[in-house]
């Protein structure tokens, strides 16, 4: 096959490839039974699509401010004319197609090999933070797209393509702050690299930070900065790579050949040592924010092809060695991938989990509070449609530190009166645990702290048992709640 066929098929074979492991996720659900949608954030994003309440967030009790996001709106308007369920499972699918085939012709464009850009786009798809990312309904899939459309506009080096770059790039900041920042060094960076397009990169650059300010500015002189959470964070390796855990990182494959690449690219740097600087402090960034994670994958992709076609390159005393390395390599990447689809294809919300909040909502009134681990928030404020004390967003929700001590106290204290009090703190009527919090997410004994109240029935009586979901009312606060409300107690 010529160099011609080559540029031609490789390309469609990867873009084939993004769409059946984008697929994959989904029809791994469904074969099991759980037609549900991936990830709980997918689910905050969903009540957001739904809340016209642009200026507060009324999912935790207190509220907190609600940052504009124009993607909510767009996905508003979109669903007057398709479900909004069937948007959230298959709009990322085609964002991220649409990005895979974008970041190819970017790096054809910068006339990167067909072998080289191929391999760098296959890595980047085979990256378990895209396959996260365009799984989940992310408004990050969007912003990536937007972004990726804003530099292939760019890189066309014309008068009406960098006019017709600038819509693209000024949306960037109305998605997020740490996005913005990321893609400004992105573009710094680049234009280190293209130094004929510099001149236009400072006014895209410019006009980005003003954006941002006109934005950021109004909304912290209002709020101010949100109080930080103290809680215990993963491990760094828990947290960044797929292998120990995390669900939106990198494979430990992907990261050796990335760093392989780098070090090969340092060897041979010129005198400007800015760019590298900037691309080792985007590195260090994504260690501890996972916002610019999707943007660095980009990086880990290119240098990971670049990695792999010095070896190809790379004058072998034997052969055997060079194919058995590159097996091992692709192999790496392969098994990764996999680990990471059947793992997010598992999880939650499990059917399970869905069909106890859908009770949980039939059965319980519309201003009770519900208590439980916050990672289970956004399902609940979701799925069960109540509000919770504590969800996975912990920037503006009043008083959050308080907030976790006194779950804490729930959690872990076997003094009744100390729990009474703090559920009473946020007239708490329901609790809601899974098989994950009574093994090890919460609890690791059967009788520990709030296990072992639930055996004073006088306060406690479990209503839902069902697929290792568990469902417990309140009983004194629920009565005084409804003396108080002038309705009848109901007597068990």
């Amino acid at each position: 096959m010529g160099k011609k066929n080559y540029g031609k098929v490789l390309p469609i074979g990867i873009i084939t490839l993004s769409l059946i492991i984008l697929f994959l996720p989904h029809l791994l659900r469904l074969s099991s039974g759980n037609e549900q949608l991936v990830g709980s954030k997918t689910y905050y994003h969903l009540l957001k699509t739904s809340d016209e309440n642009i200026e507060n967030d009324e999912l935790v009790i207190g509220s907190r401010p609600a940052e504009f996001n124009p993607y909510y709106i767009f996905i508003r308007k979109l669903s007057a004319f398709i479900p909004l369920l069937l948007l959230a499972r298959y709009l990322p699918i085609l964002f991220g197609v649409l990005s895979v085939f974008l970041l190819y012709l970017i790096l054809r464009k910068h006339g990167i090999g067909v072998i080289q850009a191929n391999l760098s786009v296959l890595i980047f798809v085979l990256s378990p933070t895209f396959i996260f990312v365009f799984t989940t309904f992310e408004p990050l899939s969007f912003l990536f797209l937007t972004s990726l459309i804003g530099f292939f506009l760019l890189v066309h080096g014309k008068k009406w393509s960098f006019y017709m770059s600038l819509p693209f790039f000024l949306a960037i900041p109305l998605f997020g702050k740490l996005e913005s920042l990321t893609l400004v060094i992105l573009l710094l960076i680049y234009s280190f690299l293209k130094k004929e397009n510099a001149k236009q990169i400072a006014i895209i650059i410019t006009l980005i930070l003003l954006v941002f300010l006109l934005i950021q500015v109004p909304f912290y002189s209002t709020y101010g900065y949100p109080e930080k959470a103290e809680i215990s964070s993963k491990g760094l390796l828990t947290n960044y790579v797929s292998e120990f855990g995390s669900i939106y990182g990198f494979s430990s494959f992907s990261i050796i050949i990335a760093l392989g690449g780098f070090v090969v690219l340092w060897s041979r740097k010129n005198k400007n040592i800015l760019p590298y600087l900037l691309i080792l402090i985007i590195f260090i960034s994504s260690l501890f924010f996972e916002e610019t994670r999707l943007y660095v994958s980009i990086l880990y992709s290119l240098f990971g092809g670049f990695c792999l076609v010095t070896l190809v390159r790379y004058k072998w005393e034997l052969e055997i060695v060079k194919i058995f390395t590159f097996i091992l390599i692709f192999c790496g990447l392969i098994f990764s991938t996999t680990i990471f689809i059947q793992r997010l294809s598992l999880a939650e919300p499990s059917q399970g989990v869905y069909d106890s909040l859908v009770w949980l909502r039939a059965n319980t009134n519309d201003n009770d509070v519900v208590f439980s681990h916050y990672s289970n928030g956004f399902f609940i404020e979701s799925i069960a449609g109540r509000k919770v004390i504590l969800d996975e967003k912990f920037d503006y929700t009043p008083n959050i530190n308080e907030r976790l001590r006194n779950s804490k106290t729930i959690f872990y204290s076997r003094n009744l009166e100390a729990t009474k009090q703090a559920l009473q703190k946020y007239n708490i009527s329901y609790i809601w645990i899974n098989d994950k919090m009574k093994n090890g997410l919460v609890w690791r004994k059967s009788d520990e702290g709030l296990l072992f109240l639930f055996s004073n029935r006088r306060t406690f009586i479990n209503v839902y048992n069902e697929s290792g979901i568990e469902i417990w009312k309140v009983l004194e606060l629920t009565q005084n709640l409804n003396k108080k409300q002038g309705k009848p107690v109901l007597q068990k």
